[in-house]
């Protein structure tokens, strides 16, 4: 048996097959219920749980996870030399198979010869995509310097209401595309943003910067300094991460990759 964890409960059928399994763990729990509150480290569930990973992750055969940031947090389970970190890639083809030459998105949002800063994806709870419409108005007077956020979630009439009340002309919200449409919207990006709350700093891994790599975009993370968000990023030179109170930072930084051809450039080959 190939085992993941998501959801979360899965790695359990391991207690009652017979079967010889390999663990591959996308998201590290009871650790992620911590972190968000939901549990306590000495409530009754955490332990046995807790003694149930130490347990299962005994008998697998192998272990992978995403990134070293993970392996460090598993390794509380299991002897670090068990664990394997296999990065996370992406179909590359799919995004980069359409014409894009004649993008039809950049036509329909008047994107064309702008620089794109993008979010897209999931905008939950934990997501601070609010922080694209307080960068938009910190950039107001850029107007070669447009923000897209593309998704849903509890946060979307949210960030769509705060654009509005303050009469932002320089940022799009759009719902969901369908998976075809995937290929045109990131192919208009110039800047890809990455969320990831700081509460699941190492214990997720953002799937959608793996996307933003295969167009070869720099990326701007919101992050803590020890995500496994943030290291990728600096070991290939490919973007930077920021805290979400560092608006001021996340500013400056994307009007110097506005300004900075070079820069970009490097970033964009980095990325790729």
């Amino acid at each position: 048996l190939f085992i993941i964890t998501n959801p979360p409960t899965s790695i359990f059928l391991t207690l009652i097959l017979p079967n010889k399994f390999s663990v591959l763990v996308f998201d590290l729990y009871p650790d992620s219920f911590v972190e968000y509150g939901m549990m306590t480290e000495k409530s009754f569930l955490y332990r046995v749980w807790a003694s149930l990973n130490v347990k299962i992750f005994k008998k697998a055969e192998r272990i992978y996870t995403l990134g070293e940031s993970m392996s460090n947090r598993l390794s509380k389970y299991i002897s670090k030399d068990r664990i394997e970190v296999v990065e996370l890639w992406t179909d590359s083809n799919f995004l980069l198979s359409a014409d894009t030459t004649n993008n039809w998105f950049v036509e329909k949002y008047n994107l064309k010869n702008k620089f794109v800063v993008m979010y897209s994806g999931n905008m939950g709870l934990t997501h601070p995509v609010e922080l694209m419409v307080d960068l938009a108005n910190e950039l107001k007077d850029f107007k070669e310097i447009v923000f897209v956020a593309i998704g849903g979630g509890h946060k979307f009439p949210i960030i769509q209401e705060r654009s509005k009340q303050l009469q932002l002309d320089n940022i799009i919200i759009i719902p969901f595309l369908k998976p075809a449409d995937l290929p045109f919207s990131f192919n208009a990006a110039s800047m890809g943003v990455v969320t990831l709350d700081s509460k699941a700093g190492e214990l997720s891994v953002p799937s959608k910067v793996f996307d933003l790599f295969a167009v070869g975009v720099p990326v701007l993370g919101i992050g803590s300094e020890s995500s496994e968000l943030s290291r990728l990023l600096k070991k290939y030179d490919c973007g930077k991460c920021f805290s979400e109170k560092s608006i001021d930072e996340m500013k400056h930084y994307i009007k110097d990759i506005f300004a900075d051809k070079a820069k970009y450039e490097l970033l964009s080959r980095n990325s790729k």
